[in-house]
């Protein structure tokens, strides 16, 4: 008997649709909430179409699914390998549904839930830390067939379906398998806030809307720059902002308010490494859509102060996940969020005289590669 498992599904959806019953499809690409309607009409018990249609899955293997010899304690539980297996199934089939992440990506947290339903009763996302493939052996003659880019054809034509493949892996069919296993290539920089974009509006994100956010980013900025008017006499390179905003949130900000072209592309200016995601914007107007402004000066006299004026570049920083600590123990689920100047002045009144800055200050460079939790 095949072992028992559950079927892993990769959602690849981004904006809304509508679910076209008479002909079992999307007239558009949908978003979670259309889908979910979707696997309702499509449920056998339903009775909107008998027989029910089938749905076509792709296979992803955690560590339970594999056999004893190939269990490691090192893959975790939110780890899975990709495989190029496909599987046709009725819509009861469907236990869970989890959202898939790239490996660089994964922040360990669960699948924002939208309500009750079952199908949204998951603890945490998976990721992909792997490609598995297969070579079987054909016939009785033992001779070896290799599975690349065209495995699904030339495993229908040598009879082998995805089941026969599944089942031989726990000795439940008479073919024997190889498995081959290969690194998954690493994601792009300069698809990684299209990929963050994609995965938070597939599950209707952000609510209520991005204005709403960069309201609160404006005030915020427009708060912590007075804070400098006041603090005279202080000397550390305090050219950081803290924001109390999802990351994700951050993310599609950028990914939808830059005025992203020729001469400002996301291969040039977005980084990922070990968690911390960081987009550098050369100036104000690039960054106008994030922090509301077209120049970083400020004029504080109404208040009895003076000007502050702060400078680009502006490097906007994402610590997915806090990674001096371990799952158990990190401070916050969804990092740390915070944009980091160039450097600041503070001016009289006038707008003549500097009485602060930190243009020379010697820990203002090396703030813009800091990790949020650890700027001054």
């Amino acid at each position: 008997m095949m072992r028992t498992f559950h079927i892993d599904i990769a959602l690849c959806f981004a904006d809304r649709g509508d679910w076209d019953l008479e002909n079992s499809k999307f007239n558009s690409t949908p978003d979670w909430g259309s889908v979910e309607q979707a696997l309702l009409h499509l449920h056998p018990d339903s009775g909107d179409q008998i027989p029910a249609p089938m749905i076509t899955v792709q296979v992803l293997l955690s560590k339970d699914h594999l056999p004893n010899g190939l269990r490691s304690t090192a893959m975790r539980p939110d780890q899975v390998f990709q495989t190029d297996l496909m599987m046709d199934i009725t819509a009861d089939k469907v236990l869970a549904v989890w959202r898939l992440m790239p490996n660089a990506l994964h922040q360990h947290g669960g699948l924002l839930n939208m309500g009750a339903n079952e199908y949204l009763s998951t603890s945490f996302d998976r990721c992909v830390v792997g490609h598995m493939d297969f070579v079987t052996t054909a016939g009785a003659s033992g001779g070896l067939r290799g599975r690349g880019s065209g495995s699904l054809i030339e495993a229908s034509e040598q009879g082998l379906s995805s089941t026969a493949i599944l089942n031989s892996l726990h000795k439940g069919s008479s073919v024997q398998v190889l498995i081959m296993i290969y690194r998954v290539t690493p994601l792009p920089v300069h698809l990684v806030l299209p990929t963050i974009a994609c995965s938070s509006r597939l599950f209707g994100l952000p609510r209520p809307g991005l204005s709403v956010y960069q309201v609160a980013v404006s005030n915020s900025l427009l708060s912590w720059v007075k804070g400098k008017a006041k603090l005279t006499y202080n000397t550390s390179a305090d050219n950081t902002i803290r924001l109390n905003i999802p990351g994700y949130t951050i993310a599609l900000i950028l990914h939808d308010l830059v005025p992203w072209d020729a001469s400002l592309k996301m291969q040039n200016v977005v980084s990922l490494d070990e968690g911390l995601l960081k987009v550098e914007l050369p100036d104000f107007p690039s960054a106008k859509g994030l922090l509301g402004r077209e120049n970083g000066l400020f004029d504080f006299t109404p208040y009895g102060y003076g000007f502050v004026e702060l400078f680009a570049p502006i490097t906007v920083k994402w610590e997915m996940y806090d990674t001096t600590r371990d799952l158990a123990d990190s401070r916050a689920v969804d990092g740390f969020v915070a944009i980091t100047f160039a450097s600041y002045v503070e001016r009289d009144r006038s707008n003549n005289t500097v009485i602060k800055s930190t243009k020379r200050h010697r820990k203002s460079h090396s703030q813009l590669d800091k990790r949020p939790a650890t700027c001054d």
